[in-house]
């Protein structure tokens, strides 16, 4: 049996102009059952491969950066290019440690 060590990290945006941060195991496309419970249509803005023991570490530190634009569960009204931000930003300190805020 083979162990999937891998996951996808991808932004999801919707036309309501809110984003989401996601894992999954395959790679992303607007799950069936986010789209089928949204009004609206969502696009996947950016998605990367990482290793699974970084993926939720990862994807809790982007949220936590955009924590202040929480609008519900893992949605933010953000812009698609500041959730994506936050994920590459989140990807870098997970490799190189937090930045000093005179490198931010």
């Amino acid at each position: 049996m083979r162990v999937n060590s891998t996951r996808y990290l991808y932004v999801l945006a919707s036309e309501a102009g809110i984003c989401r941060v996601s894992a999954s195991k395959g790679e992303p496309g607007p799950a069936k059952s986010l789209q089928y419970a949204s009004d609206y249509s969502l696009t996947v803005v950016e998605s990367v491969k990482v290793p699974v023991a970084t993926a939720m570490k990862v994807k809790a530190r982007a949220m936590e950066m955009m924590r202040g634009a929480r609008v519900f569960g893992e949605w933010f009204k953000v812009t698609p290019e500041i959730a994506c931000a936050a994920l590459r930003l989140a990807m870098i300190e997970h490799a190189q440690g937090p930045l000093a805020p005179s490198e931010q």
